[in-house]
């Protein structure tokens, strides 16, 4: 049985209480374990410049267990350990080093605001668990910004020997929704256009529960695979975004996004029924005519929203219809390309 340690800050303690008295809690064949490096963190993906990251704070939880000793369970060593990039390094308070022969697992998440209490962040055999709650009041998210951008990282070794740091591999669990629109009007002239001036999204889901696992090691010593799962998907939110600028759609011209980028909506992945309420109805005026607002809809019937998925709808419509027709579905990797800085701030 393990030592019910949390945080091993004390190397000189440790190690006395592993070499006497202590010998007798410790796995069969762990006598022998030596002591490794200090463990530190790097990130990958993270920085469109090469020393800046995109964010400059995570949470880590992490635990180790005895190579072989797949039944005991794991000794957690960080438990919410914030690290901040400081001087340009990962740095976190205290001391923890690697433990040879052990098999060391990692979790980390951005922002850290993700795993406050409300969110009720599990930690257990290597797998961390929270839920998310969209901000609404009254069910209305007040700004698209309020959804944030969740990234995470694991890793997972078997430390033999070396001073290698953690790298930390980031990755989106949010979906990005993107909507590119063209005005296809055949009653017009081709030098008529409309105004999006704003849109509405409607039927969202406003809370799910997340989990996730490092991968079992297969090859080599390491790995930074992992497995993201996603259930009790809950809520009926509603988002509404006014442009501050309207998106010009001119007739017969080529689709255009009406998002950057980097500013797309962030959503909860979620799955939309064939009977799905979910829409997007977007406010429209013809030929910057202010009096006279229409509406156009797109509806998400039968579609779904995966984990650290991109998804650009193209459609166009006519005046004086009431849907766009869907034309096609771009479904992406969210990529780094796509990170917002301030999507995953504090």
């Amino acid at each position: 049985m393990y030592l019910k340690l949390k945080y091993l800050y004390s190397l000189p303690a440790f190690m006395a209480c592993m070499l006497s008295a202590c010998d007798s809690d410790m796995p069969d064949g762990s006598t022998d374990t030596g002591v490794g490096t200090e463990v530190s963190f790097t990130t990958s993906g993270l920085s469109r410049a090469s020393d800046t990251p995109s964010f400059d704070r995570f949470a880590v939880y992490g635990d180790m267990r005895f190579q072989g000793d797949d039944d005991a369970a794991p000794l957690v060593i960080f438990d919410k350990k914030e690290v901040e990039y400081q001087n340009g390094r990962w740095t976190y308070s205290g001391v923890q080093y690697w433990f040879q022969k052990h098999i060391h697992s990692f979790v980390a998440v951005s922002p850290v605001s993700v795993v406050d209490p409300a969110a009720n962040p599990q930690y257990s055999d290597s797998r961390l668990s929270f839920t998310y709650t969209i901000p609404t009041t009254g069910g209305v998210v007040e700004k698209k910004d309020d959804i944030s951008d969740i990234c995470v990282a694991t890793h997972r070794r078997l430390y033999v020997s070396g001073n290698a740091p953690v790298t930390l591999k980031f990755r989106h669990i949010q979906s990005l929704v993107n909507v590119a629109l063209a005005l296809d009007d055949d009653l017009m002239k081709k030098d008529e256009y409309v105004l999006i001036n704003e849109l509405e999204v409607s039927g969202i889901k406003a809370k799910a529960d997340f989990s996730i696992l490092p991968s079992a090691i297969l090859t080599n010593n390491q790995t930074d695979d992992n497995v993201v799962e996603i259930a009790g998907q809950e809520g009926d939110a509603k988002l509404t975004v006014i442009f501050d600028e309207p998106v010009k759609l001119v007739n017969k011209a080529n689709p255009v996004n009406l998002f950057a980028a980097n500013d797309a909506l962030i959503m909860l992945p979620q799955v939309f029924a064939v009977d799905s309420k979910a829409k997007i109805v977007f406010t429209y005026t013809v030929n910057g005519d202010a009096e006279a607002p229409k509406k156009i809809t797109l509806s998400f019937k039968d579609m779904k929203w995966d984990v650290g998925k991109s998804y650009t709808y193209q459609g166009s419509f006519e005046i004086d219809k009431t849907q766009i027709e869907l034309q096609s579905m771009g479904i992406t990797d969210w990529t780094e390309e796509e990170l917002s800085s301030e999507a995953v701030s504090d």
